[in-house]
């Protein structure tokens, strides 16, 4: 199918019935199989998704009091999202001295997701050893929903040696 443009919907039909085998043609016709790609689609979350993931790769654990920036990009039809999760892992040496915070403005101002001071319990760099990544929720996980189309993950205390690591905020879109 042609991807990139837009294209009318005869046309959209014409390609479907192009992939039919010839012994359904007039048996199975764009027309009706259309709502059900569309349903098909929708239910994997195509159309509207529920949940999405924004990271921000190699985050310096060892700047204190700085803000990086993480754009949340709602989809069309969404009006705001849940934040699911807040996940740190692939860091280049133990993180466990530096701490963090989420907000919706720089400088720790703004609404706190996660207030400044968290504790980070990753200790260790090495795939496949427990204490290389962590997962926080935020208190009010399932109460308040956000429309902030950018996030500052702010690293309050630092490490004390280089340090980084990624961060990737999930969140649950709501419709």
């Amino acid at each position: 199918m042609t991807t990139g443009t837009a294209q009318s919907q005869a046309s959209l039909d014409a390609e479907i019935e192009a992939q039919l085998p010839s012994t359904n043609r007039n048996k199975i016709t764009a027309a009706l199989l259309r709502p059900v790609l569309h349903d098909m689609v929708a239910s994997l979350g195509i159309l509207n998704p529920a949940r999405a993931s924004f990271s921000l790769a190699s985050i310096n654990f060892n700047s204190a009091n700085t803000d990086n920036a993480i754009a949340i990009t709602l989809p069309a039809g969404a009006v705001g999202y849940r934040i699911a999760g807040l996940r740190i892992g692939n860091a280049s040496a133990s993180i466990s001295t530096a701490t963090f915070g989420l907000f919706s403005a720089t400088g720790g101002a703004g609404t706190a997701i996660f207030a400044a001071g968290q504790s980070i319990t990753v200790t260790t760099a090495s795939a496949n050893t427990n204490n290389n990544a962590m997962t926080v929720t935020p208190a009010n996980q399932n109460t308040q929903f956000y429309n902030f189309t950018t996030l500052y993950f702010r690293v309050g205390t630092a490490q004390g040696s280089a340090a980084t690591a990624d961060v990737t905020i999930d969140v649950d879109f709501l419709y």
